[in-house]
C-alpha cells in the first residue's frame, strides 16, 4: 500500500486466478483508491470485529469444554443409575418374595390363633371347662386336654346333660342349682 498526494491509499486487489509460475511476469491488477479516513475506519472496525470473534471463539470453546464435561458426568450418572436399577430390580424380586412369604406367615399365624381360640371356646362349650384355665395352652396341649376329657367323661355332656329317670320332673332333688348341676355332670348317663 502506498500513500498518494491526494490522501488516497493504493491497494492491489488480489487475483482469484491461480498463481502464475515463477518464470512468468506478474502484472498488477486494477488499483482502487480509498480515502485515508475510510481506510482507518474500516481497519479499526475489522480489528474490533476480529477481537470480538476471538472472544466469542474462546467463550464457545469454554462452553464446549463445559458441555463435554457435563456429558461425561451425565453418562457416568446414567451408567450408575442403570446399575442401581438392575440391583434394585433383583432385590425387589427377592424382596417381593420375602414380603409375600412374610405376609403369608403372618396370615397363617393369625389364622392359627383364631383356630386356637375357636377350639378353646368349643372345649368350654362342650365340656363346661372354664376359659381362664385354657388361656395359656398351646394347640398341642388343647388336643391332649380334649382327648383326656373325652376319655374320662365318655360322650360329651352337652348331648343330654340332665338325663334323669323321672322324665323331666324334679324327682326329689334337693340343693343349690350349682350342686344339682355338679351332680348331673358327675352321674353317668343312663341312656345311650
Amino acid at each position: 500500500m502506498e500513500k498518494t498526494d491526494e490522501g488516497l491509499v493504493k491497494t492491489e486487489v488480489p487475483s482469484t486466478e491461480a498463481e502464475p509460475k515463477a518464470d512468468a511476469k506478474v502484472e498488477p491488477k486494477k488499483v482502487e483508491g480509498v480515502s485515508m479516513t475510510e481506510y482507518v475506519g474500516v481497519k479499526e472496525m475489522l480489528r474490533k470485529r476480529e477481537q470480538e470473534l476471538i472472544t466469542e471463539k474462546s467463550v464457545w470453546e469454554n462452553e464446549k469444554v463445559n458441555l463435554q464435561s457435563q456429558i461425561e458426568q451425565f453418562t457416568t450418572q446414567m451408567q450408575e443409575l442403570t446399575e442401581e436399577k438392575k440391583n434394585l430390580e433383583e432385590q425387589s424380586k427377592t424382596k417381593v418374595n420375602q414380603e409375600e412369604l412374610t405376609k403369608v406367615q403372618e396370615a397363617l399365624t393369625q389364622k392359627a390363633g383364631e383356630v386356637l381360640e375357636i377350639k378353646k371356646d368349643l372345649l368350654c362349650t362342650k365340656y363346661g371347662v372354664d376359659k381362664e384355665s385354657l388361656k395359656d395352652l398351646s394347640e398341642m396341649d388343647l388336643r391332649a386336654f380334649e382327648k383326656g376329657l373325652s376319655l374320662s367323661k365318655g360322650k360329651s355332656p352337652t348331648t343330654k346333660p340332665d338325663a334323669g329317670g323321672s322324665g323331666g320332673g324334679l324327682g326329689g332333688l334337693q340343693g343349690s342349682p350349682m350342686e344339682l348341676a355338679r351332680q348331673a355332670y358327675e352321674s353317668p348317663s343312663t341312656k345311650k
